[in-house]
């Protein structure tokens, strides 16, 4: 039955409504945000290098894939001319920017993709879910690739589920599209184009008939394989990423796992002496069931886990459901495999889990309203908004105090450090910082590969004070051997004495 128009004008109320509370929400978030992730620097180099170098050349020996960089790129133009060039600060706010409209513009597919599944009210919920989530927030806020994937993997998503419940090429086609898309943003895009295969063949063989699922399988294939065989013609390979690069096997798994990079938001690690005699498969396993809780606050792991146990028999009914779960299993294999091989694994890592989960966490909160509303007003109606409402406050002031944190306040002495580098350093003097932050807000990102680079005559080494010496940073070994030659010149916070400081920047003579 085709809807009424009154009835689309409500869908786009709805999705107007979740709009303002992201853009109040992501707004606040970017206003209030210290230094953004470290990866995000790397992002921002990239995307200075897509606008200055040859396409094809950058992609090929750049480690990430190329649709966020791209997006910074693009969105740094209009801020840029706003703000007056290029500068530390436009080239952040880009970085932000660009993840903040992709998960608005993230509203609509998965506003409606839960209304392919459960219903509107479900899609609407579904989508001022995420936008309170306080880790899906954070990261999709951040200078971070989630943001644009989880938007071509949603929209990806709604076109395979709709491609289930009314079959047809050209819903496919667009669902490898997308899927393609999301490919060219990060590595765990070509999962939706497994995923969505495998169900399509399973449900097609035994429903459609093999002409039909083979034409169906084909326009999922014309959309997808072309980035996929972008990206591979170009690199050589499915992921230039290292952690991609061991999970395919490129690399020897003895390799140290401490060697890696600190994580830029919080994570797990397997530290070989605390875990000396315990099962790496174990521990990979519990650390991938913990972190996935914590990206959902705990109480929304729980709500999608008993809205698959309330809408289990829709399972039987609805083809497109499984695309989802298929989904949802390979991306844990994928995972349980990275945390084993790396000895790593984040947060940010899991946000597909949540993504998903969100479509059944809202579909159950309107039942759970029901049964709730009941106790409340007794032989009502509208009973279920009753209990809705209070429900969906409960959630929304559980994760304020965690919304209303700066992002990556813990890291403001890097950007200090970095500043007071800027007006003290010059473009002759080197400066070696495992950390990143303070080598960005010292401009050397924007120095980069513009000149040869002159006789060293300082160097500027920038360190932590306290317990944790951050030994998995690349380099740390080294900035540390280098700052036993010279003396700290600054320190932070420089309101407290030097042996209270948390950051602190060694100058070291040239000759040293």
């Amino acid at each position: 039955m085709e809807e009424r128009p009154d009835s689309r004008r409500g869908d786009w109320g709805r999705i107007a409504l979740v709009a303002l509370l992201a853009i109040g929400v992501r707004g606040w978030v970017i206003t209030h945000t210290e230094v953004v992730a470290r990866d995000s620097i790397g992002f921002i180099r990239y995307a200075l290098q897509l606008e200055d170098e040859p396409l094809l050349q950058v992609i090929r020996r750049s480690e990430q894939h190329p649709g966020y960089p791209l997006s910074v790129m693009l969105v740094s133009k209009p801020v840029r001319a706003l703000t007056g060039g290029l500068s530390c600060d436009a080239m952040t706010l880009s970085a932000q920017l660009a993840s903040a409209i992709a998960a608005i513009l993230m509203i609509v597919p998965i506003f409606f993709l839960g209304k392919a599944l459960f219903g509107r009210q479900a899609g609407f919920l579904a989508a001022a879910l995420l936008q309170c989530l306080p880790v899906f927030v954070h990261v999709t806020t951040d200078g971070l690739s989630e943001a644009l994937f989880l938007l071509f993997l949603s929209s990806g998503l709604y076109f395979a589920v709709a491609g289930m419940q009314i079959p047809s090429a050209r819903r496919f086609l667009l669902c490898g599209l997308f899927t393609g898309l999301a490919y060219l943003t990060r590595p765990e895009g070509g999962e939706l184009a497994l995923a969505a295969g495998l169900i399509l063949v399973a449900v097609g063989s035994r429903s459609w008939g093999w002409r039909r699922t083979a034409i169906r399988a084909a326009a999922l294939a014309a959309g997808f394989l072309p980035f996929l065989a972008f990206y591979v013609g170009i690199t050589g390979h499915l992921t230039n990423k290292p952690t991609g690069q061991e999970w395919l096997g490129k690399q020897q798994e003895a390799a140290p796992i401490v060697a890696k990079n600190c994580p830029t938001l919080l994570a797990a690690f397997w530290d070989p002496q605390l875990e000396e005699g315990k099962s790496r498969l174990l521990w990979g396993g519990k650390t991938l069931f913990w972190e996935t809780a914590k990206a959902f606050h705990y109480v929304g792991a729980v709500l999608a886990l008993l809205g698959l146990i309330w809408f289990r028999r829709r399972l039987r009914d609805d083809a497109g459901m499984w695309v989802l779960l298929a989904l949802a299993g390979i991306h844990a294999v994928v995972l349980w495999r990275m945390a084993i091989v790396t000895g790593y694994i984040s947060e940010r890592h899991t946000l597909v889990f949540v993504l998903i989960g969100s479509l059944w966490a809202a579909a159950v909160i309107p039942e759970l309203g029901r049964w709730l509303g009941s106790y409340i007003v007794l032989a009502r109606p509208d009973v279920a908004r009753w209990g809705t409402a209070p429900i969906c406050a409960g959630l929304l002031i559980s994760a304020l105090p965690e919304l209303s944190k700066p992002l990556h306040a813990n890291r403001a002495g890097h950007h200090a450090a970095g500043c007071w580098m800027a007006t003290h350093a010059s473009a002759a003097d080197e400066i070696i910082d495992p950390f990143c932050w303070g080598h960005y807000y010292a401009g050397c990102v924007f120095r980069e590969g513009k000149t040869a680079p002159p006789p060293i005559h300082t160097r500027f080494v920038v360190l932590e004070q306290g317990a944790n010496q951050h030994m998995r940073l690349t380099g740390m070994s080294i900035a540390r051997d280098v700052a036993a030659h010279g003396e700290i010149v600054y320190h932070w916070p420089e309101q407290r004495p030097l042996e209270n400081a948390q950051v602190v920047v060694y100058r070291v003579d040239a000759g040293n």
